[in-house]
């Protein structure tokens, strides 16, 4: 008896120590579930290419989402990411999120990309002109910091002045004197490891002691839109203007010029002054100088009909409106109708009616209005606007006949139409078209199609005719559908399973990712239709939600062959993806 008790306490003892064991080689396990991820390079130049590989643990089997914070994500298990700099020139930062799910839970890990940008540099000008001597301070605003910041004067394509810098302090330029004025132009080119970059150029203007402004120009007067030339004969100013004012004296442009010609468009019609400024140390004003520009009659007019076949009778209305300093009926109409024809009248009376026959078809129209006291004169032009067609005879046959069995779902339509067409505009009845000129179509199913034909000629005249075509015997069809919930409040959704009828065999399989079979059936009751579902389980115990993938295989009891699923206009096919959703 003794010798039991001992031995039962030894068997505890051993027990006792297996459990604490066994719940320490758990706890451990539990303890290595973590995520963890490296990537090639944590900074460099953008765009940087960054090569990220997975140590998580367990390091396979587990879903992973990488989150790279620019608006992308993967759930490849090692991808490769390309960052993007910023564009303003600062340094830009990546936080780079792996996040691991499976039987310890969800773990995260975090990883920091700096991309580098090119220098974006800009510089700021103290001064927009200068007066020489001058000592001109130049301030830099580039962003983030660069290794290099290197300022150029241009005299023309000529660098005359040279400054480098490591630092954002300010830059100071001197100028002397000139004997007459001169643009310079200044820029600063910033760079860094990631490469360099050149800033806006900014003119400098530099005016002289002494100068004379005065201009001249090719005309005084014209028609609207009038574009004259200004010849700038001023000499030794550093900057010049032209200020354009109306006749009420309001300034209403301002246009920088050098010496020389240069070319101004006067906005509109009226009376104009232009005078000449010239910028030095000082600022002298030409003699302002005065110009006239007509207004231009901007002749309108409509059309009660464009177009017709054989022949047409066409009604024109003048509907040009009175200019400021002329009125509408004051103005000489030219009338050009296109065919050969032309009618001309003081006033905006109409033109008789004009008939058009096709022959010459289409006829260009236009309306020539003159304003006899200023000679200023406008056309109003509608191309190719009346057209008058003969019509085409439209007319088709259909083979082999317009009545057809199953299985035999396809009909060829030829083209009999009396005359030279170029459209062929088809509807088959059952929301399908066609523009082939003598096309073939299938349809999907038995019943009656009215076939509608309509045919357009070169000169836009049409002509339709519709006849109809039948197709006979048992129909078929199956549908697969790729979502169910069987967790959800719709019956219909709780399962899946292939809607159908007049199926005389078929076989439905579902497998999962790794191509194991879940489930399959062949049962379809007795009018042909699918008789059995799948409720998304494995042996007894549910699923977990994803996609799976379905296969079918079909025959009608009209002998023909199921061709698969269409989706989005692609051909059938007889596989797909079934989403489970809980």
């Amino acid at each position: 008896m003794r010798k039991i008790e001992l031995m039962d306490k030894s068997f505890t003892k051993t027990l006792f120590v297996f459990l604490l064991c066994l719940g320490f080689l758990t706890g451990a396990k539990a303890q290595t579930c973590t995520a963890d991820f490296t990537a090639s390079t944590v900074k460099g130049c953008g765009p940087l290419r960054v090569v990220f590989t997975n140590k998580s643990v367990p390091s396979a089997g587990n879903p992973t989402t990488w989150d790279f914070a620019d608006g992308s994500t993967t759930t490849e298990a090692d991808p490769i990411h390309i960052f993007a700099p910023s564009t303003d020139g600062s340094d830009k930062i990546y936080r780079v999120k792996l996040t691991v799910t499976g039987s310890c839970g969800t773990r995260e890990a975090f990883k920091n990309i700096t991309v580098l940008s090119r220098p974006a540099p800009a510089i700021v000008p103290g001064a927009v002109s200068i007066c020489a001597p001058y000592i001109l301070t130049v301030k830099n605003s580039t962003l983030g910091t660069n290794n290099s910041y290197t300022y150029r004067l241009y005299d023309g394509n000529t660098v005359v002045n040279t400054i480098v810098k490591t630092d954002k302090s300010d830059v100071q330029i001197p100028f002397d004197n000139l004997p007459v004025g001169k643009t310079y132009v200044l820029n600063m080119e910033a760079q860094n490891e990631c490469g360099s970059a050149v800033s806006t150029s900014y003119q400098i203007p530099v005016a002289p002691r002494i100068f004379q402004v005065d201009f001249t120009a090719n005309k005084t007067e014209g028609c609207e839109p009038l574009t004259i030339q200004l010849n700038n004969v001023s000499v030794g100013a550093a900057n010049y203007y032209y200020f354009i004012y109306d006749a009420n004296n309001n300034l209403i442009a301002r246009q920088n010029t050098t010496q020389g010609i240069t070319e101004y468009k006067f906005p509109g019609y009226g009376n104009f002054y232009i005078q000449l400024t010239g910028y030095g140390c000082e600022t002298k004003l030409s003699e302002r100088k005065p110009f006239r520009v007509y207004p231009v009659p901007k002749p309108e007019f409509t059309i009660n009909s464009v177009r017709g076949c054989r022949e047409l009778l066409v009604t024109f209305s003048n509907k040009t409106q009175s200019l400021p300093d002329a009125q509408s009926s004051s103005l000489i109409y030219t009338w050009d109708f296109g065919d050969g024809t032309q009618y001309t009248v003081t006033g905006t009376n109409a033109p008789p009616q004009h008939l058009y026959r096709y022959a010459g078809s289409p006829f260009t129209v236009s309306l020539t209005a003159t304003d006899p006291s200023s000679g200023c004169a406008d056309i109003a032009v509608k191309q190719r606007i009346i057209v008058v067609t003969p019509p085409p005879g439209a007319n088709f046959n259909v083979k082999p006949d317009t009545v057809t069995s199953l299985p035999n779902y396809t009909f060829s339509f030829e083209d009999r139409t009396v005359g030279t067409p170029i459209v062929w505009d088809w509807t088959f009845g059952d929301g399908k078209a066609s523009i082939d000129r003598n096309p073939v179509h299938t349809y999907a199913d038995t019943g009656r199609y009215k076939v509608r034909l309509k045919v357009i000629d070169r000169l836009g005249c049409d002509s339709t005719i519709t006849k109809t075509v039948h197709i006979t015997g048992i129909p078929g069809q199956l549908y697969v559908p790729n979502a169910f919930m069987p967790g959800g409040s719709s019956t219909q959704l709780r399962t899946f399973m292939a809607k159908g009828s007049g199926i005389g065999s078929y076989r439905l399989q579902v497998f999962n990712k790794w191509g194991a079979l879940l489930w399959e059936t062949t049962k379809l009751d007795s009018n042909g239709s699918p008789a059995e579902s799948w409720d998304g389980t494995f042996k007894g115990q549910p699923v977990p939600q994803g996609a799976y993938v379905w296969q079918a295989t079909a025959v009608f009891l009209n002998g023909s062959e199921w061709k698969g699923m269409s989706y989005n206009a692609n051909l059938p096919k007889r596989a797909g993806v079934i989403n489970l959703l809980r």
